[in-house]
Parts: C-alpha cells; structure tokens; sequence
C-alpha cells in the first residue's frame, strides 16, 4: 500500500518538499494517487530546478556576449545596442570572454556531485592557453586571474579584490557551497569582505531559483538590504574601482532589485561585460524571455550545451 510518509524527498529542496505535500493534498482521495503519481510529482519538481538554473547559465553566458563590445567604455560614450560587434575586443557579435570561459572551467571540473579542485587547476592552465574560448583564443582575462594560474596557484591573493574569482565560482555557492571558500582562493581573496560580496549575490540567485523574483527581492530586503547598504558605504572608494568585486556586486543586485534592464547595466559602462553575465544570470534564473531570447544567438552555443549538460544530472540546489 502505497503511504506519503515513505516517500523519501530527500533530493528536494525544503521549498519543493512543500509543494509536494501541496499538490498530494490537492489529490486526496483521488484514485490516482500511487507511487508512480508521487514519482511523477517529485520529478517534475527537479526537472523545473533544472530548468531555472539551466536558465540562469544562459543568461550569464548571454549577458557576458552583450557587454563584450563595450568592455572599459565610459558611461555617457556609448549607445548600447544588442548583438554589436567588433568593439573593444575586436570580436564577432555574441562572442563570449574570460568570465564564460573561466564558468566552463568550473562546471568541467564537476564530478561525482562535487567539484574536483584539481581537475579545475588543470583547467585554469587549459584556459590561459585558449581552451574554454569559442575561437580557443585567450583574450580578456583578469591580471589577478592570470597571475594566480601562471604561478601555479601559489601566488599571494589574499589582496585581490577582482569580480574573478565570483564570476568563475558562483555556481559553486548553487550547488556546492562548502567548497566555495577553497575555490575562490585559487585566484582571489577569501577574506571576509569578498566572500561576504559573494555570498550577497548567491543569496539572491538562490532565493529567485527557489522563490521567484518578487518574493525572492522581498525576502532580500528584509533580511539583507540594511547589511549590504553598509558594506557599500564602508567600502565606498572600491565600490566605485571598476571590475572590484565591491563595484561589482553594488552594480549588478541593486539593478536588479531597482528593476533595470541590461542595457541600463551596459550604459553603467567599465566592466560591461561582467556586470552584465552575473545581472542576467539573475534575469536567466527568473525565466526573463528579453535576455533568453538571445541564446540561440550565442556563438558555438553547443558548446555550452556540453559543458552545461555534463554537470545537469548531479544537480541539487542547496
């Protein structure tokens, strides 16, 4: 005989496993509630994470490919205009740069449900020869980013402030965040004041992946918004220091939470194209069609299909 009280949610979130009482509560008495019902229900429950954090993979690939052309542009020089090429970095319309390349050698070092830190070093010595690039051509990597590879990883980034090492590990906060820490210090600082900015944007990409955007900017700014306010004020000169991992998240969740679009982000001007991948990576997460609509546009977008679908079947968002 077929009993709720046996079925084992462990691979649902707290969030899912409240719907899934929802919608057996909604059958009761129903003929058709078996195990296979309930199967179906849990499944569709994973499949529509998936798909949400699927979605928020594009949107950071895809905004990262906007904000190429403009990439250390003033504000107030330029008129963004989607899908332009051949601007800063002399490069094809929708061309990805270091931040998609430096995710994909992230997610290819996924194994076994976790990231594998040595396979992502041997990854990082990959990229700066190319791999990871839609031309296997390295431009546009972090001076921090570089130096750590280069020296093997024993470089001193206790210092480094750059939006690196959040670009290259947000999805580690997502699906495994004790290692986030560790991964972080392979290129940039793990010091408080970074992994309290890193852990300002996973929060709010986690509770839009679990809660939906309106409820998800609620949520953050109840719990979240006085602490942050203070963190920019504290560190007003390096929230203003273009591609600092403060600017960076001062730009990018108070955009978001104000409701701007990603050609206000471009327009910000300075890193253009980080500040662009991490707000639609938000955007993505939301399900927002205006910056999904641009995937199919994404130059060799299989190969983000590759890496992304080597990783999709361990996932579990915390």
């Amino acid at each position: 005989m077929f009993r709720i009280e046996d079925v084992n949610l462990s691979m649902l979130t707290e969030k899912e496993k409240s719907r899934y009482h929802f919608y057996m509560r909604m059958q009761s008495g129903a003929a058709d509630i078996t195990k296979e019902f309930s199967d179906r229900v849990i499944k569709g429950l994973i499949d529509e994470r998936k798909k949400k954090l699927e979605n928020a993979i594009w949107g950071f690939v895809i905004g990262d490919c906007l904000g190429v052309p403009y990439e250390f542009k003033q504000k107030g020089t330029f008129k963004y205009k989607p899908m332009y090429g051949f601007g800063t970095h002399n490069q094809p319309p929708m061309t990805w740069s270091d931040d998609t390349a430096l995710m994909l050698s992230l997610l290819d070092a996924f194994e076994n449900g976790k990231f594998s830190i040595e396979k992502h070093k041997v990854n990082l010595q990959e990229l700066i020869k190319g791999c990871y690039y839609v031309d296997n051509i390295l431009f546009d990597i972090g001076v921090g980013t570089r130096v750590a590879i280069q020296k093997d990883f024993q470089a001193d980034v206790s210092n480094s402030l750059g939006n690196g090492g959040l670009l290259r590990c947000w999805l580690v906060g997502i699906l495994c965040k004790e290692q986030l820490f560790e991964l972080v210090a392979l290129t940039h600082s793990n010091g408080g004041l970074y992994m309290q900015c890193c852990n300002f944007y996973i929060t709010l990409l986690n509770d839009i992946l679990q809660l939906g955007k309106e409820e998800a900017i609620k949520k953050w700014k109840i719990e979240h918004e006085t602490a942050f306010d203070i963190l920019i004020n504290t560190n007003e000169k390096l929230s203003r220091t273009e591609g600092c991992i403060v600017e960076t998240v001062r730009i990018v969740i108070s955009s978001y939470i104000k409701g701007k679009t990603v050609k206000n982000v471009v327009e910000l001007g300075g890193d253009t194209d980080s500040n662009a991948a991490l707000f639609c990576a938000l955007k993505g997460a939301e399900g927002d069609k205006s910056v999904l609509k641009y995937k199919n546009q994404i130059r060799n977008f299989e190969q983000i299909d590759y890496y992304k679908n080597k990783s999709q079947t361990q996932l579990k968002i915390r």
